[in-house]
This record gives C-alpha cells, sequence and structure tokens, in this order.
C-alpha cells in the first residue's frame, strides 16, 4: 500500500496563533466558505470562536462573524486528512 505524504502549512507572514476570518479559513484548507459554514453547523469543522457586536437592544442583535485560530484550522485540516 502506498501512503501519500502532505505537508500542509500556513502561508508566509501568517502566525499560528493569527485569527482568520471564514473566507481566509476557507481558502487555507481548500474549500468554499459555504462548505466551511456547513461544517460549523455539523460541528465537524475546526474550533472556532463566533465575534459579535453589543446589540443596542435585544431586538437590534448585530451580525455575527466565525473567526478561527490558523493552528486550530491547520490541525483540523491534518487530522482530517489521516483519517479518511
Amino acid at each position: 500500500m502506498t501512503r501519500l505524504r502532505v505537508t500542509v502549512a500556513l502561508p508566509p507572514g501568517v502566525l499560528p496563533d493569527d485569527w482568520l476570518t471564514e473566507g481566509e479559513a476557507a481558502e487555507l484548507v481548500g474549500c468554499r466558505r459555504n462548505n466551511l459554514n456547513q461544517l460549523r453547523a455539523k460541528g465537524t469543522g475546526p474550533a472556532f470562536t463566533l465575534l459579535c457586536d453589543m446589540p443596542d437592544s435585544i431586538s437590534n442583535l448585530h451580525e455575527r462573524s466565525a473567526m478561527y485560530r490558523a493552528c486550530d484550522v491547520l490541525t483540523w485540516y491534518r487530522n482530517r486528512l489521516t483519517t479518511r
């Protein structure tokens, strides 16, 4: 059986503790932002943090954004490659 060795690394200028937007995280692992959103909703995507603005009132909630640490995205992606 031949094993495929895949090296996944951060792009130049991105540090492991840098925060990535949904689009940046999706680009890093080579998928679409919608795919990453679906994985997050199922609980099978990389670890994330939801950021949101403080609401003006309960009825006026502001938009939330998912942010990903670069090292969490890489760890998730590497684990996904080895378990498939």
